[in-house]
């Protein structure tokens, strides 16, 4: 359906010093206070510009597929923005792009087919832009019972509920926002560690076992199979991964140093 697009990322860059990385964002308020949180508490040095899109990945999709084979994301974008001066923020050059989306499957336009196109179009930073799905939605890094929670490789959520699953973690989780450094490195413990549970059977395992672009293709393509059989949307949380892509040997090693002076040689 998509042509890859190419916008010469690279060759802006190097004409200044200051390229940043593009985070194109689902909503005003949560999604932005989360990527904040991270940038504070995972050192791995990354300077962004947020772009809210102000709906779902499913309105994106429509958005782009009305650009056919010229799709441009950096277009739809400048195309929905009323603001001259967000319109300007465009304008800059970009590094990487991400775009930090939740699943929402029970939304009326949603089909396995969108999402897994969607999920190859958006497969390289540098190039169309990263997708990080979230299962069901955001507030699933807040889907933690204590720590450790060592049934969070296993958390998932019945399909009927998932238009409640705010109120689900609001009373499940131990937490609301962010509040330090250990907790973030919590979520992104568990939730790589459930990445790894899902797709590859391992457990304690906090490296990827491939580039992220294929983990997240294959995670997809499990939850949908599990969702189609057992009526089940896993818990999980690919935001919380970002570092794993932007940073992949730098977020492992902070993490595995963070498991071995918390939790010793068990790694749990």
């Amino acid at each position: 359906m998509f042509t890859t697009w190419r916008n010469s990322i690279a060759t802006m860059a190097s004409t200044s010093s200051k390229a940043k990385i593009l985070f194109v964002v689902e909503g005003e308020v949560a999604e932005v206070s989360f990527l904040k949180s991270f940038q504070k508490y995972i050192p791995i040095d990354i300077e962004e510009e947020i772009v809210t899109y102000r709906t779902n990945i499913y309105q994106l999709y429509t958005s782009l597929f009305r650009e056919g084979d010229g799709a441009d994301l950096i277009r739809v974008l400048k195309n929905r923005e009323k603001d001259e001066k967000k319109k300007e923020v465009l304008n800059q050059p970009f590094v990487e792009i991400y775009l930090l989306f939740d699943y929402d499957l029970h939304d009326s336009q949603y089909t396995d087919t969108k999402i897994l196109e969607l999920m190859d179009y958006f497969d390289n930073s540098t190039e169309n832009g990263l997708l990080l799905l979230n299962y069901p939605m955001l507030e699933s890094y807040r889907h933690l019972k204590r720590i450790p929670d060592y049934e969070y490789r296993h958390r998932s959520v019945k399909l009927i509920d998932v238009p409640h699953y705010k109120y689900t973690v609001k009373h499940e989780g131990f937490f609301y926002d962010v509040p330090n450094q250990r907790i973030m490195y919590e979520v992104v413990k568990h939730n790589i560690d459930k990445l790894n549970y899902i797709n590859h059977h391992k457990t304690n395992v906090y490296t990827l076992e491939a580039d992220i672009e294929d983990e997240l293709k294959v995670f997809l393509r499990t939850t949908i199979g599990f969702k189609n059989r057992k009526h089940l949307v896993n818990v999980m949380n690919t935001g919380s991964l970002l570092g794993y892509a932007y940073a992949p040997k730098r977020m492992s090693m902070i993490i595995k140093d963070y498991v071995n002076r918390e939790y010793g040689d068990l790694g749990v």
